[in-house]
């Protein structure tokens, strides 16, 4: 099992009786499990098995959940022997309205074709019946094909991360020879104002001054600022293979990234250092445009 996306979408139609009923399924990321239902008028009974089946197949985003009823029915023009039927019903209607002192206004053509719809309406959905176990059916089809989508989509995504991390190693390791370069320059610049120290103060205490140097270069030290971005990508790896919902650990991960490549641009001192720390920044935003959409 692969990472799964957090977008993706689906449709899935359900015969019941000569009418198509048809579930229409999208989602996007979202920081927890959010449903939003649209289900037909009539089909409330549905909601409570709606969100317990969208909860089960689904772990993280915003997820859109629309029932759709089937058509109204067209409107058509009456048979001549139903016309004729029709036509008698209001004229007796009229005549008994007219001796009960009732005035009607006229019946219109649009009153004809209402009338020849009107019995084709559909009924409400009785709770538990066969209707409901279709549709319901039908949403469980449709869930699984969205699932599907978003695990085709993940296997995009599991790509687009394994290319942003092999980035991020590269620049890791860059990280560890500027880091050799910038111990010679340190040096030098220390030797250079240990000098400027003992020249302008000729009775400094060389313990106190040892004391301070050695202060001075463990706060410059970055080895455990390189260490943990390493081991923070190399989790970041694992978690990108695993099986299962790994989002929310990989933004963390991504934040953990974040904030040790912050604390090696304050301790670099060191002009190239500095703007490798850029690039890893840059890199650890990227890596996290393409973590925000994992489930």
């Amino acid at each position: 099992m692969t990472l799964s996306s957090m977008t993706g979408f689906a449709v899935q139609d359900v015969a019941i009786g000569d009418e198509i009923w048809s579930w229409s399924l999208r989602s996007a990321a979202g920081r927890g499990i959010s449903l939003e239902l649209r289900l037909a008028e009539g089909c409330e009974s549905l909601e409570p098995a709606v969100r317990s089946l969208a909860a089960a197949a689904l772990q993280r985003g915003h997820v859109d959940i629309a029932l759709r009823p089937p058509p109204a029915a067209a409107a058509r023009m009456p048979e001549a022997q139903e016309l004729s039927r029709m036509l008698s019903d209001i004229a007796a209607l009229e005549m008994a309205a007219l001796k009960a002192g009732v005035k009607l206004s006229r019946a219109s053509a649009s009153d004809l074709l209402f009338n020849c719809t009107a019995g084709r309406r559909r009924p409400r959905l009785s709770p538990g019946g066969a209707a409901e176990e279709a549709l319901l059916g039908g949403l469980e089809s449709a869930l699984a094909a969205l699932g599907r989508m978003r695990r085709a989509e993940g296997r995009g995504l599991a790509r687009k991360l394994a290319i942003q991390l092999d980035h991020l190693d590269a620049l890791l390791q860059r990280a560890r020879v500027l880091d050799k370069e910038r111990g010679l320059h340190l040096a030098d610049q220390f030797a250079a104002a240990v000098r400027r120290v003992l020249q302008q103060a000729s009775e400094a205490d060389p313990g106190r001054l040892e004391h301070e140097l050695a202060a001075l270069a463990a706060r410059a030290d970055i080895r455990e600022e390189l260490g943990r971005l390493e081991a923070h990508a190399l989790e970041a790896r694992g978690l990108a293979g695993q099986a299962g919902p790994a989002g929310r650990r990989l933004q963390l991960v991504a934040e953990e990234l974040d904030r040790e490549a912050d604390r090696l641009r304050e301790k670099a001192h060191f002009a190239e250092l500095t703007r490798l720390g850029l690039d890893l920044k840059t890199a650890i935003d990227q890596l996290r445009v393409h973590i925000d959409n994992v489930e």
